[in-house]
């Protein structure tokens, strides 16, 4: 906290208390050379977006083993094979606490506008105490966003909405199970988001369930890995054994077609064989039974239109929902950020060199962002170590030919998975 009372500048100033940022900061200070690192978040103690911004019952894709980071896990507990929101904030705490990390960071200081200096490359970031109101400025050499994924609900335009005589919501107004309809519900999307939907839906006893993907994921089970997680056995296929992109696709592939027709759930079986480039979502083991019962039908189709109550699917279906909850995603709103007020993920990831580095902005880092499909701590604790390279010198900068090669035949042709990540990131000089 030095830099900040004495006016020093910063090494890094990180907005946002969650996962990633406190990981950031961590990685920062064992480092050793970056001392100077102030973490700013809104809210009134760390936790992030997962404080209040997401509704109870969401989770990450990712079974709760998978938080274990740096020897701080997850609650034991904790019931569910997936960490939960409440769990997650308290994963936070005792990663901060364990630490020693809070004498770094300032809840209830909101960061208001970042500009960067012309000639110096530095940021003057203005902060803002959101309870007297009073405002500062900072100086600092690097802004590591870490506010997460959710910021602005994204519906999409469905045909013939306006004459819905149902609501339709983006799932963030959907708080708690008290918020679906007891007959039918649709829910359009297939990524975690929806997944929890589903979830909460079953729970709270909703007859029937159709969940709507525009195109064919590639999912993943849960189950049936012999080293105890999804991720570990990514990182098991793509990092230890180095397995070649179309291996490793071949045997997952093989490996969900399997589970899917075992379990008897073949709509859940991948169509493409691309886990690198396709992979939506996890099928996750605890839907298993909604399935199997008809309560949750999974459908690879898209709205065709809406009539009053009357819903028409393009494959011919037609339902009647009582509500329809659009899990589609978000525009990010960087209202601090001029240049990226309001910006679309697919207009920001071309500007993203490794998928965390602004190209165009020398010291602007998105850490959240860059997590992909494990969004969670491992891919914050590779991105925050990458950042400290680039920080402390020990990084070169390649040519702008390979950073837009790394964009355009990386970045914007596969997620980011554990394994295969660390491999892309070595060929432009990172040490993971």
């Amino acid at each position: 906290m030095a830099a900040v009372e004495s006016g020093d500048v910063l090494d890094a100033l990180i907005i946002g208390a969650g996962p990633s940022g406190v990981i950031t900061l961590r990685n920062m200070l064992k480092d050793g050379r970056l001392q100077n690192v102030l973490v700013v978040d809104v809210n009134d103690q760390v936790g992030g977006l997962w404080l209040h911004r997401v509704p109870r019952y969401s989770t990450l894709q990712i079974v709760k083993s998978d938080w274990a980071l740096h020897g701080v896990t997850v609650d034991d507990s904790e019931p569910e094979r997936r960490a939960s929101c409440d769990s997650i904030c308290r994963w936070v705490q005792k990663y901060a606490d364990t630490f020693k990390l809070k004498e770094f960071i300032r809840c209830g200081v909101e960061c208001v506008l970042v500009q960067q200096d012309a000639r110096s490359k530095r940021w003057t970031c203005t902060l803002r105490d959101v309870k007297t109101d009073h405002q500062w400025d900072v100086v600092s050499r690097s802004v590591c966003v870490c506010t997460g994924l959710e910021q602005l609900p994204r519906v999409p335009s469905l045909p013939g909405a306006a004459t819905a005589t149902m609501p339709i919501v983006h799932n963030l107004s959907v708080r708690s199970g008290s918020d679906l309809p007891k007959d039918e519900v649709v829910i359009v999307g297939a990524g975690p988001s929806a997944m929890d939907i589903c979830t909460e839906s079953y729970r709270a006893g909703t007859k029937r369930i159709y969940l709507l993907s525009r195109t064919a994921h590639f999912g993943y089970p849960d189950t049936w890995n012999l080293l105890g997680s999804e991720i570990r056995m990514l990182r098991f296929l793509f990092g230890t054994l180095v397995l070649p992109k179309w291996l490793g696709n071949s045997i997952l592939h093989v490996h969900s077609t399997v589970w899917a027709w075992w379990h008897g759930v073949p709509a859940w079986r991948p169509v493409t064989v691309s886990a690198t480039k396709d992979i939506g979502y996890v099928m996750r083991s605890e839907l298993l039974p909604a399935v199997k019962q008809g309560r949750l039908v999974p459908l690879i189709t898209e709205i065709e239109s809406i009539n009053g109550g009357e819903v028409k699917l393009k494959n011919g279906m037609t339902l009647h929902p009582q509500k329809i909850v659009c899990a589609t995603g978000w525009s990010f709103d960087y209202k601090y950020i001029p240049f990226y007020r309001n910006i679309e993920f697919k207009d920001l990831q071309p500007k993203l060199f490794a998928r965390f580095m602004d190209i165009d902005h020398d010291g602007l880092f998105f850490i959240s962002i860059a997590n992909g499909y494990q969004s969670a701590a491992s891919n914050a604790d590779i991105v925050s170590r990458c950042i400290i390279q680039i920080l402390t010198g020990d990084w070169e900068r390649p040519s702008d030919s390979v950073l837009h090669d790394n964009i355009n035949n990386v970045v914007l042709k596969q997620v980011a998975v554990v394994g295969l990540y660390e491999r892309e990131l070595r060929p432009v000089g990172f040490v993971v």
